[in-house]
């Protein structure tokens, strides 16, 4: 009676099954870009920010703020910044937020002009 060979059975059609089989990428190499999640996507490096001008353009320096206090003090207020503060003499705060909305155009600058 001749001698029974063992038969391989192939492995179920699973992931891992299919992987395996997958031809491309060496075996030493590990799989790190993730499919879904937070992390997801091929791995890069970040670039450095280029620093650009926008970025501190008229920043409060030293400098830049005893320059501005000379030309404030040389050339005064203008009339519209006026009736402001004489609105905020006699405690009219809400319109004098109003009135420096209506001129400067937006609710953030005229709330930094009141102050």
């Amino acid at each position: 009676m001749p001698p029974k060979t063992e038969v391989k059975k192939k492995p179920a059609s699973t992931a891992a099954g299919r992987l395996k089989r997958t031809k491309g990428a060496p075996k030493s190499m590990k799989r790190v870009e993730t499919v879904v999640g937070l992390k997801k996507g091929h791995k890069v490096s970040k670039l450095k920010k280029k620093s650009y001008v926008k970025n501190h353009k008229g920043k409060n320096t030293k400098k830049n703020r005893f320059i501005r206090d000379i030309v404030r003090e040389v050339c005064g207020y203008s009339p519209y910044e006026k009736r402001a503060i004489e609105l905020l003499k006699i405690s009219k705060d809400k319109r004098a937020l109003k009135f420096l909305k209506q001129k400067l155009g937006t609710h953030f600058r005229a709330k930094r002009k009141r102050e």
